[in-house]
Formats: structure tokens, C-alpha cells, sequence
């Protein structure tokens, strides 16, 4: 439903400013024109205005009008367009206001030009195009937050529009930062009692919708009490709704009693006759909570009634979401009794009603190159229903044409999460919508293998591995696009500015978590920071179009064969999906390809975390049984088909599969157990496309490190900045001089120890080192991979070097090894994989990194390191250098020592090895053949010298 004018849902604060006195014609027809626009307006005639509008703007009169008058009457025919919901003309007009009238006159008060700007962009929320609004939103905030002669008021009502916008478009953390604005403004005035539980309302939604019940939950609490104190002025509708939130809490945590008391509490204070609409949604409630408790036929009554309310509503007071809603419910009921063909005539009608100007194919599917759509996470929904509903009765009936269906729904389905991913500037905002929907791969991988195994034709296993392989680092991969295209395309100078915003926000976030007395200043100055960092990427892509193009570029995938053409005989790639019913794990080799699925359930996800736990302590004993069950479930078959000649294993995996050491994984249990390293060398990977991309190791190795012991201030520093929490004590690191020092000498390189070891020296060398070594504390920020950091020598005053702060460095190095303890760990998200360290520095351009998954022994770690670069040194690749590493290191300790906790942390994290050797052999021999030919050449030209 669309905002309108009063306190809560800001749209046009200021409809009327006061003007400066004028002469003669123009001020008397300017106070009439003005007086019988607003009057049509307050009458809720805005049609009338149109004409009016357009016979005053030929008269000769209006020419005398000044700048701000005249474009006042083009800003008035704008809202008129927009309450008769024609948007597309009233974003033309409220544009010429500012553009043509307003850009240059001194006439016009700052706050009335952002207020149309503002409008813009929420114009924009209700066209085919609702992402085009959120520069107009910025810009307009911009102006207003700098406006000394602004109101608190009016700035929390911008607050809270803005709120309201971003969360329409699903952008989670925006919408939040906005009503936390605005909900702070609020706090300190008076009679807003009203805006003040409509953003806590909206908050519930806002959690509610990413499955953030226990903020949810917190926020219901938060408006019951300030409506225990403000009863008397909050509307019961109002109440109801947030009874009805609360239901919908708690019927995702499964508590339906509990839900349905709340909901039947929202439904008495509503009275049906006066607002059926919002009754409606008690009614849905009620429907859900009777679904999910077994009771189909009073589901079915519940959601006929809904349907039959919201489709008998006026239009203009339900949304097209809410009646598609209606329909998708009925849908899913009618697939849970087998009436596949009614819940697909539900389905269809329902995204007819959500894509009312979406041009579709005979199967009521959505043409996408033909479509500009909105809702897509609700679209995405619908047509994940659809694919379900054909997928059940492929089941049922035996029909190879369903399931074909089924496929090709889910193709359209990445079309559209490709789309969708790409509107989000923020990264926690991409992350938070792809959890989502990365479970609509599974079902794609799923119904495509049924398809395979049933006709057994290889185009069903390539469609498979096709939305496995797409699933896989999506984010990660747009980022590194845009990291490219801003190093590619912009001045170096702009690139600068760009990381001044990102590091002034991380300044601001890290201030957030440590100052609690200006929360209120830190909030807004986030906010800010913000809108300066989406307004730069906003100019910068209109400024630089190519830089637009190379950030927005589709990201295709790699097809089975394009890899095996890239892959030696002895080479491996093994990538695993996880969904919720099944662990999928596609095997390629140079000849092979196939996968292997096995359930997943309870059991195989507490091995996989028993094992973690006591690989990551050397007090706990190590089960060789429990490493060998893992081996079998997750390898043993596939390395069987896949052949003896296989060496090298490239893994690519998948959530809790991210965290496990793979190496330590025991081929059989006997007397003497061997390791899987002992046969393997492995190395992870975010996606197959990161995986291809080629790195020379090259002769001329520029090696710098950097190391520090710290002084006895660090843990009282690191908790002065709220990097650690109390009663947890960070060590000094003895062998940090010794580690880089001799790795160092090894190539004749350079090194920064103690109180060099600074971030402006590291800065300094990222653009020149080609093995870049980092022997430093590091910390995880499992809330918010961000901030999680390298902690440089604590002499300084700015030590801490946090992720983002890399994401824009222009990294050289082919090599980075990063022995600081925990830097290959953070929080895992399904197909995006660990958000930490070793992503920053991936995303900064390294091509391999060294990383380790916890804090082992310091003299182990240091072992393995030195032996690893002796062993590129050799000229061994990096996958080689490391297994040979953990093996000299494996052969050298007692029995004792051999317990994973010491030599399985470090994991690679790399690319397909091009190795030096080849490399330089192969420009050998093209010399051998240029000076060959030379030789042939020359003595032809003899000849016919002596001839």
C-alpha cells in the first residue's frame, strides 16, 4: 500500500512552502493556482488538477512566475500523477521540477528540493523498476541530514520513509540503520507515539522475514510496553498487528498454541466490516497455524475466506503481494492433498497477480528477458511451488514431461536470484537474501539428477552440476568483479576516496561496539556514511559505464568440459552441495564425470563435528574409527571410480564442510593408519571458476613478511577496542621474529619485525611482493565477517587491519601465507562459504592463500611454514610444497606429535598449480623454435645472395 499523508508514513511533508512576495500577475494567479491545486488535492481530486495544471502552464503569466514558482506547479502535477498511480509521469514531473526549474535557483529552500528528490525514489518503489529510487532516497538524505534549519521530526519522518523503502526491496541492514534512526529521533519528542510503534511493528517484520525470531520476539515485547503506556493513543488496528506479527514468530518456531492465542487476541480488536483487509491476515495466520498442525480442511476455510476478502477489496487498499499470497496458500494446500492440477491454476493465478505487466510463456512462467520484475524474492517463492508441484507429480504419475518442467522452472529461478543478488550494495545484505534462496539450487540439483538417472542422458547431469557450480561463491565472485573493474576503470584518486568511505564506516561500526553513551551520534553518523558510500558506486557507475558493465557482468558458471580441458591426468575436482536432505558431490577429472549423493541427517553431522572438535585439540583423543566412517561417507567411493592415477585433489566444499581437515582423514583403520595426505595433496577452493584462474609461480620470487611478538599491552588494547571480550588472553608470539627471519634468507628478501610491522609498510609492499608472509595475531568476527582482522605490531596507534580494509588493495601477490591463528575461519554461509580473511585477501587479487582453521602449536606451525617455501623454492607447486611439508613434519615427531591439532590447520586455498618448470620449458622451446627458424631463414637468404 502505497504511503500517505500523515505522520507515520512520510511521503509529502511539504506541500506548501511559504514563498517570496512577487509582482503584479504572478503573485495574484500564483496564490489562486496554488490555493485550487492544494484544495483538489485535500478533496482527493487529484485528476482535476491534470488539465488544470496543463492550461496554466500556457498561459503567458506563467512565464512571469519566478524559478521556485514555476517549478512548485510542475512538483504539484507530479503528486497529482502519483495519487492517480501514475508513477511514470510523476517521476517525469517531480525530475523537471529539480532538473529544469530548481537546479540553479537560489529561490528554492534546500529542504523542499530533497523533499522532491525524495519523492522520486518513492515514485520509483511502485514502478517496474523499484531499485531506481534508492539514489533519489540517498541524495535526498544527504541534503536533509546536512539542513540546519530541518526539524528533528521531519528527519525522523524521512528516517522512517526511507526505512519503509528499503525494506519493501528486502535490503535488511539499510531498512534497520533507518528506523533505528528514526525510532532514536522519536525517543526525544513528543506526541509520536503512534511512528514510534510503527517502526517497532516494522521491525518485527523486518526479522520476521530473515528468520531472526529472537530480535523478533524482542521487538514484540518493546511494543507491547510502550503500548501499555500510550494505550489511550494508539489505534487498536495498529495493536492488532502486532499481535499478528508476534503469531507469525511463533508459528516459524513451531510454538502454534501460543500463535494462535495471539492471533485470536489481533482478530477481536479488529472489526471485520470496517477493515477487512487487515482481518484477513488474522485469518491467514489462523490458516497456517492449521496447516502446520494437520487440520487441511479448516486450513481450506481459512484461506478460501482470505482469498475471497482480498479479492473483493477495492484494489487501491490490498496489495497485488497480499492477494498473490492468498493464492500461493491455496496453491500449497491443494499440493499437500495431491491436487496438483487445482495447486498449479493457484499457483499461476498468484504470479499473474504479483507480475501484472510481466510478459509470460504458455506455461504462465515469467519470459525474464522480456520482464522487469519486483517482489522477486516472492516470485522466486512462487515459482519454487510450481517446480515442487510438478516435481510431486512426476512422483505420483511417472511423468518424464513434469520433471522436465520442474528444470526449466529453476532456470528461470537463477535468471532471477542473479538479478536479484546484484541490486544489494552491501555485502551482510547479499548474504542475508541469499540465505534464502540457495536452497532453490538444491531443488534444481535434485530434479535434474531424478531426470538423469531416469533417461540416463548426460545433458540432465551437466543441468545438474550447472546449478551447483552457479550456487558457489555467487557473492564472492561479483565482488571480485567489481573489485577488477574499479582497479581497471577508475582513477586512482577515486579509488581512494572510496577506500576513505569504506574505512570510515568501519571506524564507525567498530565505535558502535565499544561506545555505548554516543550511540545515538554514531548511529547517525553510519547512516551517513552509508549514503556517501551508495551515492559514490551510483556516480561511479554512471560516470564510468564500463566500470557498470565489467561489475554487472553475468557470471557464467564453468561448463564440465571447460574445466576437464583445463585438468592434467593426475588432477581431481571434487564439489559437494549441501542441502537439507542430501549431500550432493560431483567428481571431474580429466575423463570423468559424476557424482555421488548420501543422505544427510543428524548423525552424519555430529561425526563431522565430534571430528572437528578433536582435531582441533590435542587433549582430546583422536578416533581413527570416526576419521575412517568420514573418509568412507565422503570420499572412498568416488576416489575408487575416479582412478589410481589421481594425486591431486581440488575440493570445493560446502557449509559445515568448509571447516573440516580433509587431510586428516584416515584411508584405514589398522595397525598403521594412513592419512590421506599420504596419498593426496589438496586444495580448497570458493567456486570452479576461481579455481581455473591461472597464476605463474614464476623464477624471480619477491618474498616479504611481516612478524611481531607484541608488547604486554595487546590483550588490554584488543579489549579496549572491543576485539576481544573480557577473561579471554591474547599471547605474545615468541617464534614470529625466527619464522620470518628465516624464511626471509631462504629468497633473499625483506622483512618488517616488531614495531616495523605496521599496516602502512604492508600497504606499502602489497603492489611489489609476490609470496607475502604474515606471521600476526588474527581475529574472527563471526557476526560480521567485516570486521574480522589481522592485529599489526601494537606500537602503533591504528594496528588492526580489518577485512574490508583489503577488499579494495591491489594485491600482487601470488602467495600469501597467513600462519595468524584462525585467518581460514569466520561464519559460513551455504555456497558462499567462510566470510574471513582468506576472502579479503582472495577478493584483493592473491591468488593463493595459506591460511590456518584454528591456533595450533606455534613451533609446529612454524615447521611447516619453513618447510613449505623450501619446498617451492624447489620448485614444487603449492598443493605439492604443503603436502610434503605436513609429511616431513609427520615423519619427524614422536607418535605423540602426529595428532592432527598440530599440522592439519593449515589448509591451501588456491588455483589449479601452471607450473614454473612447464612454464619456462615452454618458452624454452619456443626460442629453440624462433632461433631454428631464424637459422632456416638466413641460410635461404645465402643462397640467393651466392645464386
Amino acid at each position: 500500500m502505497k504511503f500517505i499523508l500523515n505522520l507515520s508514513n512520510l511521503l509529502f511533508i511539504f506541500i506548501f512552502f511559504c514563498q517570496t512576495p512577487i509582482v503584479g500577475c504572478s503573485l495574484t494567479l500564483f496564490d489562486e493556482v496554488s490555493k485550487h491545486i492544494n484544495q483538489n488535492l485535500d478533496e482527493d481530486k487529484a485528476e482535476l488538477n491534470v488539465g488544470y495544471i496543463d492550461s496554466i502552464l500556457l498561459t503567458e503569466c506563467y512565464n512571469l512566475f519566478n524559478c521556485y514558482e514555476q517549478g512548485k506547479i510542475i512538483h504539484l502535477l507530479g503528486v497529482s500523477y502519483y495519487l492517480l498511480d501514475q508513477e511514470k509521469y510523476a517521476i517525469k514531473y517531480f525530475k523537471k521540477a529539480v532538473s529544469k526549474y530548481w537546479h540553479k535557483c537560489l529561490l528554492v529552500p534546500e529542504s523542499e528540493r530533497a523533499n522532491t528528490i525524495f519523492n522520486i525514489g518513492v515514485a520509483y518503489q511502485y514502478t517496474d523498476e523499484p531499485y531506481m529510487g534508492k539514489q533519489y532516497i540517498n541524495q535526498a538524505l544527504l541534503i536533509l541530514e546536512k539542513d540546519s534549519l530541518g526539524t528533528s521530526l521531519s528527519l525522523a519522518q524521512y528516517y522512517q520513509g526511507a526505512g519503509n523503502y528499503f525494506a519493501d526491496l528486502r535490503d535488511v541492514l539499510r531498512a534497520e540503520s533507518y528506523f533505528q534512526n528514526a525510532l532514536n529521533l522519536y525517543l526525544n519528542l513528543e506526541d509520536v507515539e503512534i511512528e514510534i510503534f510503527d517502526i517497532l511493528n516494522r521491525l518485527i517484520i523486518l526479522n520476521i522475514d530473515f528468520e531472526r525470531y529472537d530480535q523478533a520476539n524482542d521487538y514484540f515485547e518493546k511494543a507491547l510496553a510502550h503500548y501499555s503506556l500510550k494505550s489511550s493513543l494508539i489505534p487498536k488496528e495498529d495493536l492488532s498487528m502486532i499481535y499478528f506479527n508476534g503469531a507469525k514468530s511463533l508459528v516459524a518456531l513451531g510454538k502454534y498454541v501460543e500463535a494462535k492465542e495471539k492471533c485470536i487476541i489481533g482478530m477481536r480488536l479488529i472489526d471485520v466490516n470496517i477493515n477487512s483487509n487487515l482481518y484477513s491476515i488474522g485469518l491467514e495466520i489462523m490458516g497456517v497455524i492449521e496447516k502446520e498442525s494437520g487440520n487441511i480442511d479448516s486450513a481450506s476455510y481459512f484461506y478460501q475466506k482470505v482469498l475471497s476478502m482480498r479479492t473483493s477489496i477495492n484494489s487501491e487498499q490490498v496489495s497485488d503481494l497480499s492477494k498473490s499470497i492468498a493464492f500461493e496458500n491455496l496453491s500449497g494446500l491443494h499440493l499437500k492433498n495431491e491436487d496438483y492440477a487445482e495447486a498449479l491454476i493457484y499457483a499461476n493465478e498468484g504470479l499473474r497477480v504479483l507480475c501484472r505487466n510481466a510478459k509470460f510463456d504458455k506455461n504462465v512462467n515469467p519470459v525474464i528477458n522480456e520482464s522487469s520484475l519486483s517482489h522477486e524474492i516472492d516470485i522466486l517463492r512462487l515459482l519454487s511451488l510450481k517446480s515442487e508441484i510438478y516435481w510431486e507429480k512426476y512422483k505420483n504419475e511417472n511423468q518424464e514431461s513434469s520433471i522436465k518442467m520442474a528444470v526449466n522452472i529453476h532456470l528461470k529461478m537463477d535468471s532471477i536470484i542473479n538479478n536479484s543478488i546484484s541490486s544489494y550494495q552491501f555485502e551482510l545484505s547479499k548474504l542475508q537474501i541469499y540465505k534464502l534462496i540457495v536452497d532453490y539450487y538444491g531443488s534444481g540439483i535434485e530434479y535434474a539428477l531424478s531426470l538423469y538417472e531416469k533417461n540416463q542422458n548426460i545433458e540432465f547431469l551437466h543441468r545438474a552440476y550447472y546449478f551447483s557450480s552457479k550456487s558457489k561463491a555467487l557473492i564472492l565472485q561479483s565482488q571480485i568483479s567489481a573489485v577488477e573493474a574499479l582497479q581497471a576503470v577508475v582513477p586512482p584518486d577515486l579509488i581512494k576516496t572510496e577506500s576513505n568511505i569504506v574505512r570510515e564506516l568501519n571506524n564507525i561500526k567498530n565505535a558502535l561496539s565499544v561506545d555505548k553513551t554516543n550511540r545515538d551520534s554514531l548511529l547517525n553518523a553510519y547512516g551517513q556514511a552509508q549514503l556517501r558510500f551508495e551515492l559514490f558506486i551510483e556516480n561511479l557507475e554512471r560516470k564510468f559505464p564500463e566500470y557498470y558493465s565489467l561489475t554487472h557482468a553475468y557470471k557464467r558458471p564453468l561448463e564440465v568440459r571447460e574445466i576437464q580441458n583445463k585438468l592434467k591426468g593426475n588432477y581431481a575436482v571434487i564439489e559437494y552441495f549441501y542441502s537439507d536432505k542430501n549431500i550432493f558431490c560431483f567428481w571431474i577429472s580429466k575423463n570423468d564425470f559424476f557424482y555421488i549423493s548420501l543422505e544427510n541427517n543428524q548423525s552424519l553431522n555430529d561425526k563431522l563435528n565430534a571430528f572437528i572438535t578433536q582435531c582441533r585439540s590435542p587433549v582430546r583423543p583422536f578416533s581413527y574409527t570416526l576419521s575412517n566412517e568420514l573418509y568412507v561417507l565422503l570420499l572412498e567411493d568416488g576416489l575408487k571410480r575416479i582412478g589410481e592415477d589421481i594425486n591431486k585433489l581440488f575440493l570445493i566444499p560446502d557449509a559445515i564442510l568448509h571447516s573440516l581437515p580433509f587431510e586428516a582423514l584416515v584411508t584405514t583403520v589398522d595397525e598403521i593408519s594412513d592419512f590421506l595426505i599420504s596419498q593426496y595433496d589438496c586444495t580448497s577452493s570458493y567456486s570452479s571458476r576461481l579455481l581455473m584462474r591461472d597464476h605463474d609461480i614464476g623464477k624471480n620470487i619477491k618474498y616479504v613478511g611481516f612478524g611481531s611478538e607484541y608488547n604486554k599491552d595487546l590483550t588490554a588494547d584488543l579489549k579496549d577496542r572491543a576485539l576481544i571480550s573480557d577473561g579471554l588472553e591474547i599471547p605474545n608470539l615468541g617464534l614470529a621474529g625466527e619464522e620470518v627471519r628465516n624464511s626471509a634468507a631462504l629468497y633473499d628478501g625483506d622483512y618488517y619485525l616488531n614495531s616495523d610491522a605496521t599496516i602502512e609498510n604492508l600497504i606499502a609492499v602489497l603492489g611489489s611482493a609476490d609470496i607475502l608472509h604474515i606471521s600476526l595475531h588474527g581475529l574472527v568476527d563471526y557476526d560480521d565477517s567485516s570486521n574480522s582482522c589481522i592485529v599489526f605490531d601494537n606500537n602503533e596507534s591504528e594496528f588492526v587491519l580489518r577485512a574490508s580494509d583489503l577488499y579494495r588493495q591491489a594485491i600482487k601477490a601470488n602467495l600469501v601465507l597467513l600462519s595468524s591463528c584462525h585467518s581460514a575461519s569466520g561464519q559460513i554461509y551455504r555456497g558462499e562459504g567462510v566470510q574471513g580473511m582468506s576472502k579479503a585477501f582472495l577478493l584483493a587479487g592473491a591468488g593463493n592463500i595459506v591460511s590456518s582453521l584454528w591456533s595450533a602449536s606455534e613451533r609446529s606451525s612454524a615447521s611447516i611454514l619453513a618447510s613449505f617455501l623450501a619446498h617451492v623454492k624447489g620448485g614444487e607447486d603449492y598443493g605439492a610444497s604443503l603436502q610434503n611439508a605436513k609429511l616431513d613434519y609427520l615423519k619427524a615427531v614422536p607418535p605423540s606429535q602426529r595428532h592432527p591439532f598440530y599440522w592439519a590447520n593449515y589448509i591451501l586455498i588456491g588455483d589449479l598449480p601452471l607450473s614454473s618448470t612447464n612454464f619456462h620449458l615452454n618458452w624454452l622451446l619456443f626460442g629453440v623454435l624462433f632461433l631454428g627458424i631464424a637459422i632456416l631463414l638466413f641460410r635461404e637468404r645465402l643462397k640467393i645472395f651466392y645464386q
